[in-house]
């Protein structure tokens, strides 16, 4: 098994609340050679009409010790040494332990499943949403940054909301 499709989540310091950790980084690690790193989508947009960078960085020792920060920041105890395959089996422990783990509505680890699709449903049915408005942009696979919606509320917020939403199912 070489592929493995995962999100990542949190839980608030009381042990309450599971929230999905909303990542917008772009990071390619090739063979522990190069690093690319920057705001550019892989699509025509990004590389034609938008002011997007990214910047390739080739020196080995970047790239390497960059995959080993991010894998010990994401997979805590789960990862140990410093190669590829200890992080890609590190992966896979922490998703398959935070399967059981998050039936008690506890997370073990950040990784979580996303395929297959009951995995996926499961963990939408643990994670919790601001709102419904929320969820319904997570179910439909468009990320918001919330904290920034939060801020409005009454007519207003309603309003924005109201006008992304419209734009999105328009997109649809």
């Amino acid at each position: 098994k070489r592929v493995v499709v995962c999100g990542l989540v949190n839980q608030d310091s009381s042990g309450g609340l599971v929230k999905a950790i909303y990542v917008h980084s772009k990071v390619i690690i090739a063979d522990d050679r190069v690093l690319v790193c920057g705001s550019t989508n892989l699509d025509n947009v990004s590389f034609f009409y938008s002011s997007e960078l990214s910047l390739a960085i080739h020196n080995g020792a970047v790239a390497r010790d960059t995959r080993i920060r991010l894998f010990r920041e994401h997979l805590g105890s789960y990862y140990s040494g410093d190669s590829f395959d200890a992080g890609f089996s590190a992966f896979n422990k922490a998703c398959t332990a935070n399967l059981v783990s998050l039936k008690l509505n506890v997370i073990s680890a950040r990784p979580a499943y996303l395929v297959p699709a009951v995995n996926y449903s499961f963990l939408l049915s643990k994670v919790s949403y601001r709102s419904l408005f929320s969820k319904t942009l997570a179910k439909i696979g468009v990320q918001a940054q919330l904290d920034s919606l939060a801020k409005f509320s009454g007519r207003v917020g309603d309003t924005i909301r109201q006008k992304i939403l419209e734009n999105v199912l328009a997109k649809l």
